[in-house]
């Protein structure tokens, strides 16, 4: 990372109002695109594929990319990236705190339709079960680091759970709608977050591990094939008359 990236760092911590002209500022967001584009070739040396970057909106259009991610870095403090895999249940975001000196990855899934909200939890369990069964040592290794985060249908925030709250969070609820879950590995850093070359090495491993144990095994959920109403017996028609 550029030396922006540090002083950025402490500034945002400092909750200091920042400036999209400033040259820390820019240094942290050309950082940060490099980064980006070295976790994707990273992803893809792993996967022996290619993993996609970016943000679909700026296609081909990098100058409008950079100015967005200046707004909404002097804005929020924050930075955020997405790779695309083929085949996978969704896109895995990477996001960077800067007021926290957090860096969280995560993977959205919808909730499935057919299920009241209780069913949808245990939808989700059912897919952490299998995280856990794949590489039991890894999932230990960050399980207290794991969160999830409930989408309620019309509702402006999200519900946030612990791994082991999951199964109390139908009640925090209610009578609302669950429309989707996302799964994150966050991790707050502290000072290692403004070294600049500890954070790309700790970013790089957080991807692998949490690629590993958790976004590799997602699944989304599909809707099921239309079924045929089955006629009366009477109405019935061999295939072969």
């Amino acid at each position: 990372m550029k030396p922006g990236w540090v002083e950025l760092t402490q500034k945002a911590n400092a909750g200091t109002v920042l400036k999209p002209s400033e040259t820390f500022v820019e240094e942290t967001v050309s950082s940060w695109l490099q980064e980006e584009r070295c976790m994707a070739l990273v992803l893809s040396k792993e996967l022996g594929l290619f993993v996609r970057i970016g943000k679909r909106q700026f296609k081909e259009d990098l100058p409008g990319r950079i100015k967005f991610e200046k707004k909404e870095l002097v804005n929020s403090y924050r930075l955020e990236s997405n790779l695309h895999i083929d085949g996978a249940a969704s896109s895995l975001k990477i996001s960077a705190y800067f007021d926290r000196m957090t860096i969280a990855f995560s993977s959205h899934l919808s909730a499935p339709e057919d299920k009241k909200n209780r069913g949808k939890v245990s939808w989700l369990k059912n897919q952490l079960k299998i995280c856990e069964k794949r590489n039991h040592q890894l999932y230990n290794l960050l399980k207290t680091d794991l969160i999830i985060d409930v989408d309620i249908k019309h509702a402006k925030n999200n519900l946030r759970f612990g791994i082991d709250e999951l199964d109390n969070s139908t009640d925090q609820v209610g009578n609302r709608e669950i429309t989707g879950f996302s799964i994150l590995y966050l991790k707050s850093l502290g000072k290692k977050f403004e070294s600049r070359k500890g954070v790309v090495e700790i970013m790089e491993k957080m991807l692998i591990n949490y690629y590993e144990c958790i976004f590799q095994h997602l699944k989304r959920w599909e809707k099921p094939a239309p079924q045929i109403i089955h006629p009366k017996e009477e109405s019935l028609i061999s295939d072969i008359e």
